[in-house]
C-alpha cells in the first residue's frame, strides 16, 4: 500500500505504523541467540523520514544492547543508583527472579541475568525520535524492567526504572 508507513529492519519483521502505532512480539536473533521481545512504535510518530533513521539505528540493536548492558553494570555499583535500587529490589524482593547461582553475588554480576524484552521507539521534537530498550529479570516474574534510552544520534542518554 503506498503511503503506508513501515519499519523495516534486520532484526523485526516489517512493522506497519498505523494510526495507533505499531506492535510486534516474537522471538529476534540478536548476538547469535533466539531472543523474545516485542517492539512498539508510538503513534505519534508518523513521519517517514524519522522511521527510516530509528530503523537504520535499530540495525545497530547488538551495539545498543551491549553499550546499555555496560552502563547497566556500571551503575549497580553505585549505591543509591535507580539501578543499584532496581537490583536490589528484585534480589530482596523478587527473589524467584535472580537465578539461584547468582543471588549472593555482587550486584554488578546480578546485570547478566537481565534480559532484553521489550523496543520502543518514540518521537522526540518535531523531526526526531527515541529509542528505549526494556531489561527484564522476566517479564512473568515482575514487570519492572530497566528502560534505557538512546537518542536519534545513538547516545544513551538515560536509564530508569519502569513499571
Amino acid at each position: 500500500m503506498s503511503g503506508e508507513l513501515v519499519l523495516a529492519t534486520k532484526h523485526f519483521p516489517d512493522l506497519v505504523v498505523e494510526i495507533d502505532g505499531g506492535y510486534w512480539l516474537g522471538d529476534i536473533e540478536l548476538d547469535g541467540e533466539q531472543v523474545p521481545v516485542s517492539i512498539f512504535v508510538d503513534s505519534c510518530l508518523q513521519d517517514k523520514i524519522v522511521l527510516e533513521r530509528a530503523a537504520h539505528q535499530l540495525n545497530s540493536l547488538e551495539a545498543m544492547t551491549q553499550t546499555a548492558v555496560s552502563a547497566i553494570r556500571n551503575a549497580a555499583t553505585a549505591s543509591g543508583s535507580v539501578v543499584s535500587d532496581f537490583l536490589v529490589f528484585h534480589r530482596d524482593e523478587v527473589p524467584e527472579a535472580i537465578p539461584t547461582n547468582l543471588s549472593a553475588e555482587p550486584l554488578p554480576k546480578l546485570v547478566g541475568a537481565l534480559a532484553l524484552v521489550g523496543v520502543a521507539v518514540h518521537p522526540v521534537e518535531p523531526n526526531s525520535h527515541q529509542i528505549v530498550l526494556d531489561f527484564s529479570f522476566g517479564r512473568d516474574l515482575s514487570d519492572a524492567v530497566l528502560a534505557a534510552t538512546f537518542t536519534a544520534k545513538g547516545q544513551l542518554d538515560d536509564i530508569c526504572h519502569e513499571s
